[in-house]
């Protein structure tokens, strides 16, 4: 059974708000074991100014908490063996990475076969 989060990403086009909903969101989707979890692909989290790479593993977890002994370490940091790919293009671990409206970043196993 799944878990049940909570996400404006469940909307029909993550990571875009719904019409009238003007508030930027930064879009995870999520694969391999953070999607085992929940069961779903993606799930949304508001931006704001200044919101860092730092910020995401918590923000995941207050949207669907199931994914804290999946996504956090003990110091509530991304866990080993899991990895940013931002916009496609890049993968991030940096934890100073700024985030801007509209990014998308896909949360992976960055163990091989995971």
């Amino acid at each position: 059974m799944h878990a049940v989060c909570q996400s404006p990403g469940d909307q029909p086009e993550a990571g875009r708000p719904a019409l009238g909903n003007a508030a930027p969101v930064v879009t995870v989707e999520r694969v391999g074991r953070p999607r085992r979890v929940t069961g779903k692909r993606a799930i949304a989290v508001a931006w704001a100014p200044g919101l860092t790479l730092a910020d995401l593993p918590g923000r995941l977890v207050e949207a669907c908490p199931p994914l804290a002994e999946r996504v956090l370490d003990a110091a509530g940091g991304l866990a080993s063996g899991l990895a940013f790919n931002l916009n496609g293009r890049d993968f991030v671990r940096d934890p100073a990475t700024a985030l801007h409206p509209g990014d998308r970043l896909l949360l992976l196993s960055a163990d091989p076969g995971g």
